[in-house]
This record gives structure tokens, C-alpha cells and sequence, in this order.
């Protein structure tokens, strides 16, 4: 148990086990007016890996760039579409972010 939930009178609640926060402690401590205080310690252990974490976001977000992978990631990944659609959305329409994703839009 944490010690300074256990120096406040709280003490480990296992309600929490088997929910999406199996891995946060719960402790409870009953009030002077006869209900419970409930409070979540939520673990943070989450750390992304490199197949879910997006494309770092652009320095220019108002055109399409494709002059790095990281950046055709980036548009790709906002736009919904492949790298050949947004190549060719690009090469048809220029690269004004609008432009494109209307392109986008009217040819799927």
C-alpha cells in the first residue's frame, strides 16, 4: 500500500481488478459523514511503440510536403489515403492541404 494513503486512514479497495484499470490502486476511507472517499491511483507505465506512435507533425501544416518519409507518414496517416493517392493528389492538385484532401474526397 502507498504510505501516505495509509498514513490518511485509506486503505487498498480490490473493486478495481478485472476493469480497464486493473493496474491503478484504489483506496478508500470512510468519512465522518458516514459515506466513502474513493480515490484512483492510476499507473502511467504506458509507453508507445514505434508501430502506434504518429509521424511527428510538420513544421508547414497548411501544404502537403513529400520531401521526407516522416512527412509523407504524417499526410498520409491524416488523410486516410496511401502514399500513391497522396502523390497523386499532390502532382493533380498542388500542395495546399485543402486542395488536396477535396481531391481526396471526390476521387475515392
Amino acid at each position: 500500500m502507498n504510505k501516505a494513503a495509509s498514513n490518511a486512514g485509506y486503505e487498498l479497495s480490490p473493486q478495481l481488478s478485472g476493469t480497464s484499470l486493473s493496474n491503478s490502486r484504489s483506496y478508500s476511507r470512510e468519512e465522518p459523514s458516514g459515506g466513502k472517499r474513493i480515490v484512483i491511483m492510476a499507473s502511467l507505465n504506458f509507453r508507445p511503440t514505434d508501430e502506434n506512435r504518429a509521424p511527428p507533425i510538420p513544421r508547414d501544416i497548411k501544404h502537403v510536403s513529400l520531401t521526407s518519409d516522416l512527412e509523407v507518414q504524417y499526410w498520409s496517416q491524416r488523410l486516410q489515403t496511401s502514399r500513391r493517392q497522396l502523390e497523386e493528389a499532390v502532382d493533380r492538385v498542388g500542395h495546399n492541404v485543402k486542395a488536396v484532401a477535396d481531391y481526396l474526397d471526390r476521387n475515392r
